[in-house]
């Protein structure tokens, strides 16, 4: 299945009637032309342009972040519940806020085989093709986009400074720095926020997280966060774009470029990754919900010893 999906989603459009012999993920791409005499025509994705269109259709096909993607959550959340519901009796010592360890652990196994054999050679391709300033273009572009959210779910938390702080940069980084491309808003003194969504203002609001969850392709989560992807997918810009071929490039790029930003910080994974990242997400859930006041009670045990 994974072969029929990069094949049909890397194979360049412009060749209408082909026979895929070999596909090599984000490389080359080697497609026998009827057209052609010999061993037939040989097309190798070389240039940007091309890897962006190509990885666009790959999003096409997954659809994340539209109606369709929404829809595969909801099946996938049942697959995971109806897991969990069978798993529960099968897991003696289940952590507090993972009930379902044995279910999620299963999702986590599929989804880090996704990402080594997808997400991650994608992200090393995009990181390849694109000069060091291209990549903060982007990051700089897909986070001025993030301000949108971040502006709504503060006024949302009744965060009224957060909101016209969040607001100035928005209005800077569209009008003064290229439709984002610039953060003009950090050089002025602007610093951006840690970031606002649906997940966060409905345990603002007083909704429990809930249980940790991971969801297939999506990956960590609650049940509450997961309850506010849509409200997150709803209320960002890149839902808008009228134009398909561009979102799902868009949205492409977005992950590309997310997942290119975490290649470096694989140094530090060590021991069970699963509980790494379990642990990482919900601590830095808690730092988001709260704002950043948290007690961090380490080394509290050792108060009696500052006499010495």
């Amino acid at each position: 299945l994974l072969q029929i999906f990069l094949t049909k989603a890397i194979v360049h459009p412009g060749i209408q009637k082909r026979e895929v012999i070999q596909c090599t993920p984000l490389r080359a791409i080697i497609v026998k032309s009827p057209q052609a005499s010999g061993l037939g025509a040989f097309y190798c994705m070389r240039r940007t342009l091309f890897f962006l269109t190509d990885v666009g259709r790959m999003a096409a096909l997954i659809n994340v972040g539209n109606r369709y993607m929404q829809k595969i959550v909801g099946v996938a959340l049942g697959v995971v519940v109806a897991a969990m519901l069978g798993g529960c009796s099968s897991t003696p010592a289940a952590n507090g806020n993972d009930p379902w360890e044995a279910a999620n652990r299963t999702v986590f196994k599929f989804n880090d085989s996704l990402d080594t054999w997808v997400a991650k050679p994608v992200a090393k391709s995009y990181r390849y093709v694109s000069p060091g300033f291209v990549e903060t273009g982007v990051n700089n572009f897909f986070d001025n986009m993030g301000e949108v959210p971040n502006i709504i779910n503060d006024l949302l938390q009744a965060k009224w400074g957060q909101a016209g702080h969040d607001s100035a940069r928005l209005f800077l980084n569209t009008f003064a720095g290229l439709a984002g491309l610039v953060d003009v808003a950090t050089e002025v003194g602007l610093e951006k926020s840690q970031g606002e969504d649906f997940g966060q203002t409905l345990q603002v609001w007083g909704v429990p997280s809930g249980p940790y969850v991971v969801l297939p392709i999506l990956g960590p989560s609650t049940l509450t966060d997961t309850v506010g992807l849509p409200v997150d997918w709803n209320t960002s810009p890149r839902t808008y774009i009228p134009n398909e071929r561009i979102r799902y490039a868009a949205t492409a790029l977005d992950y590309a470029n997310a997942r290119a930003n975490l290649l470096d910080a694989e140094g530090l994974l060590s021991g069970d990754k699963y509980l790494f990242f379990r642990e990482a997400y919900l601590q830095n859930r808690q730092f988001l919900v709260k704002d950043g006041a948290i007690t961090d009670d380490f080394g509290g045990d050792l108060d009696d010893f500052d006499d010495f």
